[in-house]
């Protein structure tokens, strides 16, 4: 065979090789400017006089992300919790009233939770890197964004199973069961359109906002007299409490 005709054969299937890797692992979608829906179900589980009941809630939550700042909007109840990550890696938590238009900023002198990688992750991703590293990975499959990986605990009578997407670093699928309780957290719908992301923030950015510090100077203040009484402002350390009790399950 031609010299030349067979360097350039092998250059071809070499270039095929490559871009068949390049997309097998490739994603084009920005991981840092997401929104993420979700459908959480929690049950619990009694069995009282030999007679088994169930008791389900159902929340709708919707996670954003945009570079260092993140935002979880709980739909079922109207309001936003939002984080942004400092340089010096300290975060600042705000509560949005989406019904109100009105928030809440603490400063991060306020937090009990460490500046932790994992602290953050537990935010961004719902799911730290450190949780996956302590499940068994199953199975993988698909390629790119699309690729998913499966991963399985089980702890006594607990079994926890994590769909997990690597690419984009989104969790499509969670379930946690014990004889008490059955949690879900079941990825709806996600876009990376930056528009749709950029709006949502400056919408949050456009709400009159009150430092937590000052509260106690607008004590006259309806809305803020409504939302103390009905236990929607507290300290930044209640609020991090209440955001780690719901999401304790998939840490």
């Amino acid at each position: 065979m031609n010299r030349h005709i067979l360097f350039t054969l092998i250059i071809a299937i070499v270039s095929c090789g490559l871009s068949a890797n390049e997309t097998e692992n490739s994603c084009t979608i920005d991981a840092n400017s997401i929104m993420l829906s979700y459908s959480i179900s929690e049950t619990k589980k009694s069995n009282e006089s030999d007679k088994v009941s169930e008791q389900t809630v159902d929340e709708k939550l919707n996670l954003w992300r945009r570079n260092q700042t993140v935002a979880q909007e709980n739909l079922t109840k109207g309001i936003t919790d939002q984080w942004h990550r400092l340089p010096n890696k300290f975060i600042v938590p705000t509560r949005h009233f989406d019904k109100y238009q009105r928030s809440i900023e603490y400063q991060s002198s306020d937090l009990k939770t460490e500046s932790s990688q994992a602290a953050w992750e537990a935010k961004f991703q719902i799911i730290p890197n450190r949780t996956l590293e302590s499940m068994s990975l199953t199975s993988e499959e698909g390629s790119g964004c699309d690729k998913i990986q499966n991963y399985h605990l089980a702890h006594g009578n607990t079994k926890t199973q994590i769909v997990w997407m690597p690419a984009i670093k989104v969790m499509k699928h969670f379930k946690k069961e014990s004889d008490k309780v059955l949690i879900e957290w079941q990825l709806l719908n996600k876009t990376s359109n930056k528009k749709a992301v950029n709006d949502k923030f400056n919408q949050l950015l456009s709400y009159q906002t009150t430092d937590f510090a000052d509260i106690g100077d607008n004590e006259s203040d309806p809305f803020l007299q409504k939302m103390i009484k009905m236990g929607f402002i507290q300290h930044a350390h209640a609020i991090e409490e209440n955001n780690e009790t719901k999401t304790d399950h998939v840490h």
